[in-house]
């Protein structure tokens, strides 16, 4: 298996636990490790491919919404200081927390809102689902 399947594979698993997840602050830290890993995926792409299809790699990945928001989510994580460019300019505005009230309740869950800087929304865990099916995308088009 290659490194960039290898890199996938671990997303799917880090994907899996945020599903699994309630609303502490480990469920939070794991998302934002999602995010992470699931940009750092781009570099293991380029690892595996050869020098003249990295730039239309990259032409792939900045024309997916979906992967600009991983991007700019991820490097927000990471850096103190962001120093590069922000791509939506997307940042996690809001965490909305149901809890269960009753003898047999499920434990609370969360759902984050991201928002983008013209206004728009979307929900942390389908921005990581649809990231996820772009990168099966790229995957597959580069045959790794």
């Amino acid at each position: 298996m290659n490194q960039a399947r290898l890199q996938f594979e671990k997303i799917k698993r880090s994907f899996d636990r945020i599903k699994a997840h309630g609303a502490d602050d480990h469920a939070h830290d794991d998302l934002m490790h999602f995010f992470e890993d699931c940009w750092h995926l781009k570099d293991h792409i380029k690892f595996c491919l050869a020098t003249s299809q990295q730039a239309q790699l990259e032409k792939d990945v900045e024309s997916s919404t979906y992967l600009k928001i991983v991007a700019d989510l991820a490097n927000k994580s990471k850096h103190v200081v962001l120093n590069k460019k922000n791509r939506v300019d997307a940042t996690i505005t809001h965490k909305h927390i149901h809890a269960y009230d009753g003898k047999y309740s499920p434990p609370a869950t969360a759902k984050y809102t991201v928002t983008l800087k013209d206004g728009a929304t979307y929900d942390a865990h389908d921005i990581a689902r649809e990231a996820m099916a772009e990168w099966q995308a790229i995957l597959a088009k580069y045959n790794l």
